[in-house]
């Protein structure tokens, strides 16, 4: 099949943000932004149906931006990673309806990358893809417990790149059962655990417990879920863990030893502190912001500026992103997102629900990814992540690509 021009803008704008995001998010201008979104909206504009659908989306988020910074404040960066991940959405929604998996392959391949990186940097502590871009990357607050990155330049960042090609792997090999997807998505899960991130941990055991529990059946109404042989496996599991590995290996302080401190941690007190702070705010007086938001990276800007932290000084960041979203956007921004969300997942999990097995697969993927990366986001703020941003995007897209495409049977 011959693909168009557009294709190759939609490659150069995909492959752009995400094997070079640790660049996007830490050292781009806003011009070189711009262009990159330029480069995107030809693509999206050259091969969607939804024309007028994107570009009232880019206008609504712009009008926002112009509404905020005249009010209060408003980042610029954010706004314009928010308009990226926006025609994200549209190009990878457009092309996978039209010509396939064939640009989801090529983030596979980004995966391989990404893989292979943590692997050597794992036993190297040494990063040759970040060191030639000039990023310096967090590791780690001990050289004892280094975590890889990646293509990344964030364990957190990293781990959530991990886990997506983990499921978007799964739902090629549910599709072909290709044994290399099989081995991708193994990796993945395993490179996940290298990058020792508790928050990611919990969204995989979460993905892993819902693997095992299901039985395959003909139809979804007859799925049951054993829970307890589950669990069981999973007790026994972690109790063989621990009396075989030794408290002081490695193998343990980036498993078990990553949770051992976390209640005394700066990490529970960072996400603690700014749920409190939101209840604080809600109590108040409702405003007009209140309502309508305070602005784009106006939350950590406010911290900032009052001298409130959570942790220590000079240290304003919240780890929470749906904290983020109601200081930010407010209460009806907030509606809007849950509305939006509602209208792509629904519509999935009832055609799921009416269907035999091989469409659940089909369609079942996204919507766990989706799940699992809506979950990893109550512990971290993704906006100003665009690899995470997009990986999100690329999931709602799936979703409702699927489920267009099986609608038209």
């Amino acid at each position: 099949m011959q693909l168009p021009l557009s294709y190759f803008f939609a490659e150069v704008y995909l492959i752009t943000i995400i094997i070079l995001n640790a660049l996007v998010e830490r050292k781009s201008s806003s011009s070189a932004l711009l262009f990159i979104l330029l480069v995107g909206v030809m693509a999206a504009l050259s091969i969607t149906a939804e024309k007028k659908l994107l570009i009232a989306s880019l206008t609504f988020i712009s009008l926002m931006q112009v509404f905020y910074s005249l009010l209060n404040y408003s980042s610029t960066r954010i706004f314009l990673f928010l308009l990226l991940a926006t025609v994200f959405f549209y190009i990878i929604k457009a092309f996978r309806f039209k010509y396939g998996d064939s640009l989801l392959k090529n983030i596979l391949y980004v995966g391989v990358l990404h893989v292979i990186l943590c692997f050597f940097e794992t036993f190297t502590h040494y990063n040759p893809f970040i060191s030639l871009l000039g990023i310096e990357a967090f590791n780690g607050d001990s050289t004892s417990s280094y975590r890889a990155t990646g293509i990344t330049a964030h364990p957190i960042t990293g781990s959530v790149f991990s886990i997506s090609i983990a499921i978007i792997a799964l739902g090629f090999y549910n599709q072909s059962r290709n044994k290399r997807y099989l081995l991708l998505s193994t990796l993945s899960l395993v490179t996940t655990v290298l990058m020792q991130t508790r928050s990611v941990y919990v969204v995989m055991m979460c993905t892993l417990l819902i693997l095992l529990a299901i039985k395959k059946h003909k139809k979804v109404s007859e799925i049951r879920i054993r829970i307890f042989p589950v669990l069981l496996f999973i007790f026994l599991a972690v109790i063989f863990f621990s009396i075989s590995v030794s408290p002081n290996s490695y193998l343990y302080s980036m498993t078990f030893g990553r949770f051992s401190t976390l209640l005394d941690s700066g990490s529970f007190l960072q996400r603690s502190g700014s749920i409190s702070f939101l209840l604080q705010y809600l109590s108040k007086k409702m405003t007009l912001a209140t309502f309508l938001g305070n602005g784009f990276g106006s939350l950590a800007h406010y911290l900032n500026v009052n001298n409130i932290y959570f942790v220590s000084k000079d240290f304003f960041t919240v780890d929470n992103q749906y904290v983020t979203a109601f200081f930010e956007i407010g209460i009806l921004g907030y509606m809007l997102f849950l509305i939006l969300l509602s209208l792509i997942l629904i519509p999935g999990f009832k055609t799921m629900h009416m269907s035999d097995i091989s469409i659940v697969r089909m369609i079942g993927t996204p919507q766990a990814m989706c799940i699992a990366l809506l979950f990893s986001v109550f512990f971290f703020e993704c906006y100003d992540k665009p690899v995470v941003l997009c990986m999100l995007m690329l999931a709602l897209a799936f979703c409702s690509s699927f489920r267009e495409k099986y609608d038209m049977r």
